[in-house]
């Protein structure tokens, strides 16, 4: 069960619902979205409440124009459509009758017995097959995975606030040559406790992506964000840190830059 938003008060909270299903203005839908992109902590308390709609959405508690409004607007999103998808499904799966438990062999079982009754030249000629498959298949997944010639480049300091100053957020010029850009993000000190990091890209409209992450240390991380991924606008960087026992936990602040 999703936990209500405590941290936000019940105005803001109702002015975010109304964001949400397309209700707002022009100019409230850019107030929300410029603090999407300037206040982490508001950012935590919208996904919350994208996460409340979703699951009044899957238990039907919207009926008539308010679930066509939620299809509408709140369901535009492919993030959000998905995320719904997946909580009926988990619903589905909760409500439907037990089935009575068969004990038959297990794949591995029923595999190694017919493995141990072949013999020696059927277990090679299956091991090249798959070392074969193995190769072909890794082929494929670096074969599409994009390739970048020209970068543009930038180094960030972490905001010490979780707010971006405007004017003060750094540019990051994108010639038109460049297929991506190279971001060094300076890491806080107490952030070298962590074994590994993931960071996302959040554009103004607060959707998230993850970015690919080419170097990392205890000093700096490396990423890589295609051009075809920001436009003109502001943007922040977020970084988790992934502990030594495998938990991941958000690092307090984030990086912002612009495109102009």
């Amino acid at each position: 069960m999703i936990v209500g938003v405590t941290n936000i008060n019940n105005n803001v909270k109702n002015e975010v619902k109304r964001y949400l299903l397309g209700q707002l203005g022009e100019a409230d839908e850019e107030r929300v979205e410029l603090q999407l992109l300037t206040d982490a902590t508001f950012g935590e308390e919208f996904d919350t409440i994208v996460d409340e709609i979703t699951d009044q959405y899957v238990n039907g508690e919207f009926q008539g124009p308010e679930c066509e409004r939620v299809q509408q607007y709140f369901l535009k999103s492919p993030q959000r459509r998905a995320k719904a998808q997946f909580a009926a499904a988990l619903i589905d799966r909760a409500s439907a009758p037990a089935k009575p438990v068969v004990q038959t062999p297990t794949l591995g079982e029923r595999w190694q017995a017919f493995w141990s009754s072949q013999r020696s030249a059927f277990r090679l000629a299956t091991t090249v097959a798959i070392i074969v498959i193995a190769v072909g298949i890794a082929y494929q997944i670096f074969k599409d995975k994009p390739t970048y010639r020209n970068f543009a480049s930038l180094e960030l300091t972490m905001s010490a606030s979780d707010r971006a100053e405007g004017s003060q957020a750094t540019t990051l010029h994108l010639a038109p040559e460049n297929d991506a850009a190279r971001i060094v993000l300076h890491l806080p000190e107490q952030s070298n406790q962590y074994k590994s990091y993931q960071v996302e890209l959040i554009n103004r409209d607060g959707v998230r992506r993850p970015v690919e992450i080419t170097e990392q240390n205890k000093q700096t991380i490396t990423v890589i964000v295609p051009a075809t991924a920001v436009t003109r606008g502001s943007y922040a960087l977020r970084v988790s840190g992934i502990k030594q026992d495998g938990q991941q936990e958000g690092i307090a602040g984030s990086y912002f830059f612009k495109v102009e």
